[in-house]
């Protein structure tokens, strides 16, 4: 892939959905276990998650109280890691090379566009993994019901 900005931003546009996608998973993930435990049928929209470092930190109360979490700690900390790193690409990615002339054949741009796109890599398989358990948990509810 061409180290061009355009390409950075095509992979900064991927790496916000992939994050969206988790944050969704993870609210979809906390609801099912909420309500399972409680008998309730709370839905997405009746939560109040501020962002994805709140829903990590809410899932992890009510998963780790559990006898089989569906994550384990060491999980819950790459997933707060995760959380950082979100707030670094939404907030502060582009800061590093953005008030360079020509940033395009900067150091600072060059390592950045690797970083991008080896967390894109990285991301895309914990986004697959988490929705994977989204969806088993999400059948072993609806087998409950049934």
């Amino acid at each position: 892939m061409r180290k061009t900005f355009k390409n950075y931003e095509l992979m900064l546009g991927e790496i916000v959905t992939y994050y969206q996608l988790i944050e969704r998973d993870l609210k979809l993930i906390y609801l099912f276990l909420f309500n399972f435990r409680n008998r309730t049928r709370y839905t997405i929209k009746d939560l109040n998650f501020k962002g994805l470092g709140e829903v990590i930190n809410s899932l992890e109360a009510l998963d780790l109280e559990t006898r089989h979490p569906y994550f384990a700690s060491e999980d819950y900390e790459l997933l707060k890691l995760l959380a950082s790193k979100r707030n670094y690409y939404c907030h502060y990615s582009i800061m590093k090379f953005a008030y360079i002339d020509n940033f395009e054949k900067s150091e600072k741009f060059i390592n950045s566009f690797n970083e991008l796109y080896i967390d894109v890599k990285k991301l895309d398989c914990y986004r697959k993994q988490i929705e994977n358990i989204r969806i088993k948990l999400e059948r072993k509810i609806e087998n409950n019901r049934s």
